[in-house]
This record gives C-alpha cells, sequence and structure tokens, in this order.
C-alpha cells in the first residue's frame, strides 16, 4: 500500500471520473488516500482499468473509476462542466442552453431567481436551479417567456422542494408548474408536496414552439394556517434547459 498525500480532492475525484481532463477548482482541502491493488469482476470474469485509473479508499469508502465501470457495462459516460452533471448511458443530444443563460421575453410579478447552490428536500445538491418561489405570501403566479423560434426540440428539467421543507410537516400541495407552447399548454406537473422521495422530471417536447412561457401557481390556500414559517421556503426548477 501506498499513502498519497496533499492531493486535492476535487481534481482527484474528478480525474479518477474522467481521466486526462483537469477542471479548475476553488476547493483547496487535502486528504490522505490510500492506493490497493483492486480487483474488478464483471459476472465473473476479470476486467483491469486503464493505467491512471486506479480505485482508491478515503474515510473508508472506496472510491472506483466511474469511466471505466461504466464503459465495461457497456454505458457511455459524459460529463457536463455547466451544471456539473455526470451521464451515464443516455446522453444529452443536441445544443444545449440552460434558462440561466437566456434573456426573458416578459417577466411578470417575479419571484425567482437563479441560484448556484440549491439542496432540495432529499439532501441533494444542485449547482444551477431556478428558484420558482421565494416568499408564499404573495398569491398569483410566477412568469417567464423566452423566444425558441421554432429551434429547440425538447425543454428538459427536474423539479423538487428546497431543504427547508424537510424540517416541518407534509404539505400535499405547494402549487404546480405550467408550460405554454404559444399558449397552448404543453406540460403540467400537477400538485408539487413538499415531502417528495425523488425529483419530479420534466422532460417536454418543444418541437415547433416559438415561444415557451413558464407559469408557477402557488397554492396559497394553507396561509394563516402557520404557514408564515415558510416564509423564502423556495421550489427549484433545477438544470432548466432546451436543447436544439
Amino acid at each position: 500500500m501506498k499513502l498519497f498525500k496533499n492531493i486535492f480532492i476535487m481534481l482527484l475525484v474528478l480525474a479518477i471520473f474522467f481521466s486526462g481532463v483537469v477542471f479548475a477548482s476553488n476547493f483547496n482541502k487535502t486528504i490522505d488516500v490510500t492506493y490497493l491493488p483492486l480487483k474488478y469482476f464483471f459476472d465473473g470474469v476479470q476486467k483491469q482499468p486503464p493505467e491512471g485509473q486506479s480505485g482508491f479508499v478515503y474515510n473508508g469508502t472506496t472510491y472506483v473509476p466511474l469511466r471505466f465501470i461504466g464503459e465495461t457495462l457497456g454505458k457511455e459516460v459524459g460529463w457536463d462542466g455547466k451544471s456539473y452533471s455526470i451521464y451515464i448511458g443516455e446522453q444529452p443530444s443536441g445544443e444545449v442552453t440552460y434558462l440561466s443563460d437566456m434573456k426573458t421575453l416578459t417577466s411578470e410579478r417575479k419571484k425567482c431567481e437563479f441560484v448556484k447552490d440549491f439542496t432540495t428536500n432529499m439532501g441533494e445538491q444542485f449547482t444551477n436551479a431556478y428558484a420558482l418561489v421565494g416568499n408564499f405570501y404573495y398569491e398569483g403566479y410566477i412568469l417567464d417567456e423566452y423566444v425558441l423560434n421554432g429551434k429547440c426540440k425538447k425543454f428538459k428539467a427536474l423539479i423538487a422542494p428546497e431543504e427547508g421543507f424537510s424540517e416541518y410537516e407534509k404539505i400535499d400541495n405547494l402549487g404546480h408548474l405550467i408550460l405554454y407552447g404559444d399558449d397552448k399548454v404543453i406540460y403540467e406537473s400537477g400538485p408539487i408536496p413538499s415531502d417528495l422521495l425523488e425529483p419530479i422530471i420534466v422532460d417536454v417536447d418543444t418541437s415547433g414552439v416559438l415561444k415557451l412561457k413558464l407559469v408557477f401557481e402557488t397554492n396559497t390556500g394553507t396561509a394563516g394556517d402557520g404557514f408564515d414559517r415558510y416564509y423564502k421556503r423556495t421550489i427549484g426548477l433545477i438544470d432548466a434547459r432546451l436543447i436544439r
């Protein structure tokens, strides 16, 4: 066994996932890891990872080279540096544009913003989220419109409440998201509860859509029943993106 010290954690983890690619990081934490002569067996057949993609042990957890594991299982592995997303299997197709990089056509009673750090009620962390609701005291809608000019095939995102909701009892309906393509409803999320066990997947065909409108209708029906404690709690539209 060899003990390697003073390795930047982000560089190390990303390097083992995607060998040969170096990403800038502002993390400067150093860690001690132990390299072991790990052996990998797939359905009883031993496979050896490429040089430089060895696994290691850190704090009692064994880390393995994701690209080697995925590709050995016949799955393509991809990396999106914009959202820090790792794709195993199906990869994003076409040119991807995130809503955070787009200008809105209009914005009415806007109570939302893009945030770089968003943690869901399930404890999952994301780096590109559209915080749809910032204050449950107000009724009405959040509207943003985007000009697509018929050039985008898909709209994809995840929906999840933020971590603050995990501290309180369940709310069955925080509100719901509606997408309009040229003023016609093309997607409805249905009621969004505060105790989701996994994010809601949004995958909408936007082929031919000239103008996309996002509407979030807040459910204020429980306001007044101690609802003030949810002040500034948010729902995240996570990794919202359009694919050409």
